[in-house]
């Protein structure tokens, strides 16, 4: 299977997600797929409940590039110096350093980036070479054979996921710029001989906070794969369990009273709370309303298609309209000037509001 391929897979046969829950807008979609990104069906309606317990078995995503296990959970979210010195003083990045051996392979919890809506954890793998190679023109990919988080307030947990690093950054391309070739071994190991595994849960509950909340994950089984959805071949016999206090940053900066008409779509922005890597926002309107892309920082930096998952209302009573989003990329929510919103149609032009 083709690196192209392969991402098709990912996200064509990724298990379906609650309802009203969804992966990126459409009109990201239409932009996205101009670039050769792939396309991701919409669910509608309203988000229920998950259970209690989630297990998932889980594959390898694609992802950003790395060098060290820093570099990649914080290359993911695109860290910059400026965020980590707004953050400096808070619980937003957190080195827990609990470690647990398997099988002569031991894993690390090194980071997590907390904020209120989002929890990123950075898992390093040591003393594992996986046999990546495969046969001409084909290559494999390493993988954790389940994934297992329990957690107080589970019922409020919306979406879990685990992906290692595989070096493309979120344009498909390598740490030099350049793109691989089918068949191509991608640089899944970093140059310490380590891999780095990252897990993501989101709430899409308006007032959850993960910060101060107990967590349990249990990473099962470690091998190789031809292709996501089959089964590892297994190298190392797990669990490698990880019992923890999730800290975190909590603050927002909260907008309320906007009143901001949204072009000419008839719908209106009444307020938006902005965190490192989420965003939540109420609309006030009739039939379809715009959803989030992105935003135009002060230094006039536009980042376009920054809701990566998510979840929007599609139908609410008294013509309220709910969104949460889960970013791409981290951002100090004080360097945010402007919000750009679009419906959720193919071809749909950006909405800038520009905030107080």
């Amino acid at each position: 299977m083709t690196e192209q391929e392969l991402r098709q897979a990912l996200r064509d046969h990724r298990a379906e997600p609650p309802q009203g829950f969804d992966v990126r807008s459409d009109m990201m979609l239409a932009r996205l797929t101009e670039r050769g990104e792939v396309k991701v069906k919409k669910v509608s309606g309203l988000m229920i409940a998950m259970a209690v317990m989630l297990v998932l078995t889980l594959a390898t995503a694609v992802a950003a590039g790395i060098v060290g296990w820093r570099r990649g959970l914080e290359e993911r979210l695109g860290v910059t110096e400026e965020v980590r010195e707004a953050y400096g003083d808070s619980a937003l990045f957190d080195e827990p350093g609990l470690r647990a051996e398997q099988d002569g392979v031991a894993v690390t919890l090194d980071e997590c980036i907390v904020d209120s809506g989002v929890a990123y954890m950075a898992f390093r793998v040591h003393g594992w070479q996986p046999r990546l190679a495969g046969g001409e023109g084909e290559s494999r990919v390493p993988q954790f054979d389940g994934l297992q988080v329990e957690m107080d307030g589970m019922e409020e947990l919306t979406f879990i996921e685990g992906l290692f690093f595989d070096g493309l950054d979120s344009e498909g391309r390598l740490a030099d710029g350049s793109r691989p070739q089918n068949g191509d071994v991608l640089p899944y190991v970093n140059e310490d001989g380590d891999l780095v595994y990252i897990v993501r849960l989101f709430s899409n509950q308006e007032d959850f906070a993960f910060a101060g909340r107990k967590i349990r994950v249990t990473l099962r089984d470690l091998g190789v794969s031809s292709s996501w959805y089959q089964r590892a071949l297994v190298d190392a016999e797990g669990p490698w369990v990880f019992d923890w206090t999730l800290r975190g940053d909590t603050r927002q900066r909260t907008l309320e009273g906007l009143d901001a008409p949204l072009g000419d779509t008839g719908a209106v922005l009444e307020s938006a709370r902005l965190s490192p890597v989420s965003v939540s926002l109420c609309l006030r309107g009739e039939g379809a309303v715009p959803w989030f892309c992105g935003f135009r920082l002060k230094d006039g930096t536009v980042l376009e298609t920054l809701a990566e998952r998510g979840y929007a209302d599609e139908e609410a009573a008294d013509g309220l309209y709910r969104q949460k989003w889960m970013l791409s990329r981290i951002v100090d929510p004080a360097q945010v000037q402007s919000l750009l919103l679009a419906l959720p149609e193919e071809g749909a032009a950006l909405i800038e509001i520009e905030l107080p």
